[in-house]
């Protein structure tokens, strides 16, 4: 019953938040769904550009699979190799070549390394991340 009690006050707190949020749920959703299409958008720009064109929906379509796939694997550290095999078999079923689901994995890949990339760049611009007063590094390795 503690957990019950705990989990109606989150409910309640949830609820007020939509109930008074005013546009910030719904900027955080359109944000959401900007990035999404945003993918899909990758999508269909990549496999055009290699030779693999398919229409908007199909893209869509990708994507939301794409998303699903990685959902799934989120256990795997970095989805090493889920992204992958799952491209090629999502690749498969809407009737592409296993080798442009590759392809396009590691094309993913690539963007992904560039973002890393950057952010270490700009982390290491800033100096670093100050630690924390109540890190146990802050406390000289202390708990």
């Amino acid at each position: 019953t503690r957990h019950a009690t705990e989990l109606a006050r989150v409910d309640e707190s949830l609820r007020a938040y939509y109930a008074n949020g005013g546009a910030g749920p719904w900027l955080a959703l359109g944000a959401f769904f900007t990035g999404w299409l945003a993918g899909a958008l990758e999508f269909w720009g990549l496999l055009g550009f290699m030779g693999h064109p398919v229409d908007a929906l199909d893209a869509v379509a990708l994507e939301a699979a794409y998303a699903a796939i990685r959902g799934i694997c989120f256990l795997v550290p970095g989805n090493l190799g889920t992204q992958e095999v799952g491209s090629a078999a999502l690749f498969a079923a809407f009737g592409l070549t296993l080798q442009a689901g590759f392809a396009f994995s590691l094309t993913r890949r690539v963007r992904e390394l560039a973002y890393v990339a950057a952010g270490l760049v700009c982390l290491r611009w800033r100096g670093g991340v100050p630690v924390a007063e109540s890190s146990p590094a802050a406390r000289g390795g202390r708990p």
